[in-house]
């Protein structure tokens, strides 16, 4: 919050940079008239910065906070429903070709899906009924990621856009399923391999674009800080145990 206070105040320099130079006019030409006493100057100068530039600067920085708290909460709520959306898209495209279960669990960080993706060549293939529904749940799929798409611009989210690759993910991950779709029958089995290199690009992915959406509750200091409290907590469990 305070960097967000900080820039703010940055932003209204070249205002008041702009408004002095009149309001120092403004007075003077008060002075000439006799309306005011040159000695007020300074003071009504005083007096305008801290009754309208402040009092601006401070109604925009709750506005501001306002705003921002607002489009966290509607934030929020996307991010738990595209996770879950993600999810099912991902393990139904999944189940078309390995017999394996997708663990929700997958989607928390990169590491646990690396232990996922790292074991999905080992999956056994699954039946052939299966692959021929996979035109349709990559029609779904793709639709999903489109009606995505036009809810993150239409929000706006808080520090979405910040990533480089923020808004080129749904792209990649349209071009991950179009890949997919291409893929080619042979001896009446689809390439496996190359399905799940394709399969693991997809979900991490889907996984960028979770994390991109939940950035602002995963800012490093507030990690740094969590891991603290949990080593804090850890090593004063560890001296109550042995006491």
């Amino acid at each position: 919050m305070a960097k967000r206070e900080f820039k703010l105040f940055l932003s209204w320099i070249p205002i008041v940079i702009a408004f002095l130079p009149v309001g120092i006019m403004t007075l003077v030409g008060f002075v000439s008239f006799g309306c005011i006493d040159i000695h007020m100057v300074m003071f009504e100068i005083a007096s305008i910065v801290l009754s309208s530039v402040a009092l601006l600067f401070i109604k925009e920085s709750f506005d501001a906070e306002a705003r921002r708290r607002h489009v966290l909460a509607q934030q929020l709520e996307l991010l738990n429903r595209a996770r879950y959306q993600l999810f099912e898209k991902h393990r139904y495209l999944l189940s078309c070709y390995f017999a394996t279960q997708f663990d929700y669990t997958a989607f928390d960080s990169i590491d646990k899906l690396e232990m996922f993706n790292s074991s999905l060549l080992d999956s056994p293939c699954c039946n052939h009924d299966l692959l021929q529904k996979s035109p349709e749940v990559l029609d779904d799929y793709i639709v999903y990621l489109d009606w995505l798409s036009k809810e993150i611009e239409q929000l706006a989210p808080v520090d979405w856009g910040s990533g480089a690759l923020d808004r080129d993910l749904f792209r990649m991950a349209k071009d991950e399923i179009g890949s997919l779709r291409r893929l080619e029958l042979e001896d009446g089995k689809y390439r496996l391999e190359t399905a799940a290199e394709h399969l693991i690009c997809l979900s991490r992915y889907d996984l960028q674009i979770l994390a991109s959406l939940r950035r602002p509750w995963r800012y490093q200091n507030d990690i740094n800080r969590k891991a603290l409290i949990e080593k804090f907590v850890f090593d004063h469990g560890v001296r109550v145990s042995r006491s």
